[in-house]
């Protein structure tokens, strides 16, 4: 059965992406990358949903003008993937300046055609369909231009096409919220972390700043510290759990993530997968663990978990010996002074990993038991919350990928989908 021959409402039109889109090439070719300047989005940058920049090569101004030549991508328009992890659709959720690198294309949808409308089309499974049928290759696999414009996608009226979109976009939009929470709380806990514990203005018994209020500083091998703090290890306040699960012997799946999951620079979980497509020992980890990364620490790939589950050998959990230096941890995980010892310290040229023998060793200062009590009570919520929002955003995920099909098939209408949105977006606020 032809794509077109599905069944479909009668008034929706089977149309190729080229006749209701223009579809702009990048250059086939690598620039001179800099260490500042345009972002280039590369196929690498790209995930499903809304683009975000971040960690992106930069090109010079020269460079970005000629890759820009024949179009500047804008607000509302699509990238799409075509080499290596092709058919990734990301949508340009606002207004930056950046420019695409090889092996990408942006797409702009034409007049009465929504670009919303355009997006969750080319995510929706029978799109998907038609891009498996279209890709060439076997170690680089690939989808070219030409098969790119005559991906077929059913349209309906406009007016209907804006109805669609909008109730998906509405819970894309609260996920986006969500991220944009977490990414806040973690921008506020670093901070507080900073201020507390590296400028030593923590409050002190009059709830007044430490230092600036004439706060006692002894001297330490890390440099003045306050009066009744030590230096020691890392060990000091958590261990590494070692515990295992070997997935070729059990029929159980569980949640699983790899490196491939965890965000960089982002302590907020929110990717993993189902267990059943991999074996061997893995790593046992718990709601509420740290995990960080090992391989190439450099990518500081560190965070809490929101739930349960197994994870790559190349990640390392660790716990608090106490419930109450569970933050203090996890924030000096983060910072860039622990991520430059943990990268020095790695073994290995191509892959360099660190290991729970060079990071147990790394040197601290351990504020007294009075102080960490006083920073989890701050921090604790914080943490809590994130953790919170993602699983909001797991169930709306799951809550869009069930509608979406239906409602790009005209299995579903509008209205039905309405009827369930709406109390569930009102579940999650």
């Amino acid at each position: 059965m032809k794509f077109s021959d599905k069944l479909h409402p009668e008034n929706w039109i089977a149309t190729k992406l080229k006749d209701v889109s223009e579809i702009y090439d990048s250059l086939h070719k690598s620039p001179k990358y800099l260490h500042n300047g345009v972002p280039m989005i590369r196929v690498k940058d790209l995930k499903e949903g809304f683009l975000k920049i971040e960690n992106p090569a930069y090109v010079s101004e020269k460079v970005f003008e000629e890759f820009t030549n024949k179009h500047i991508p804008q607000k509302g328009e699509l990238i799409f993937s075509r080499v290596g992890s092709y058919g990734i659709t990301s949508y340009i959720y606002k207004d930056e300046k950046f420019c695409l690198g090889q092996n990408t294309v942006c797409i702009s949808s034409k007049p009465k055609i929504s670009s919303k409308f355009l997006y969750y089309s080319l995510i929706s499974p029978m799109v998907k369909e038609q891009i498996e049928q279209f890709v060439t290759g076997s170690t680089q696999k690939t989808i070219s231009l030409k098969n790119i414009k005559d991906l077929v996608i059913m349209v309906p009226s406009f007016k209907e096409q804006k109805k669609i979109s909008h109730t998906l976009f509405k819970i894309d939009e609260k996920i986006q919220n969500n991220n944009i929470i977490n990414e806040t709380l973690e921008d506020l806990a670093q901070s507080i972390f900073k201020h507390w514990f590296v400028d030593f203005e923590f409050p002190n018994e009059n709830g007044e700043p430490y230092k600036s209020s004439g706060g006692k500083f002894v001297e330490s091998e890390l440099g003045m510290i306050p009066e009744g703090w030590n230096v020691g290890y890392l060990r000091e306040i958590c261990f590494l759990d070692n515990k295992k699960i070997n997935l070729d012997r059990t029929t159980k799946n569980f949640n699983y993530i790899g490196l491939e999951h965890m965000p960089q620079r982002n302590i907020a979980l929110g990717r993993w997968e189902s267990s059943e497509k991999v074996s061997g020992n893995k790593n046992w980890f718990n709601k509420g663990d740290i995990l960080f990364g090992k391989l190439r620490p450099y990518f500081k790939k560190v965070g809490i978990t929101a739930i349960e589950g197994v994870c790559s050998t190349d990640i390392l959990v660790f716990k608090p010996n106490n419930e109450f230096e569970k933050e203090y941890l996890l924030l000096h995980l983060i910072q860039d002074k622990f991520i430059e010892y943990t990268t020095s310290t790695s073994t290995g040229t191509r892959m360099p990993r660190t290991g729970w023998d060079q990071i147990s060793r790394y040197r601290i200062v351990i504020p007294n038991r009075s102080k960490l009590q006083a920073f989890h009570k701050v921090i604790s919520p914080m943490l809590g919350e994130i953790q919170k929002k993602i699983l909001e955003n797991l169930y709306l995920t799951n809550l869009r990928d069930t509608l979406l099909p239906k409602l790009m098939s005209g299995e579903i209408r509008v209205g039905e989908a309405e009827e369930e949105v709406g109390p569930c977006l009102e579940k999650v606020n």
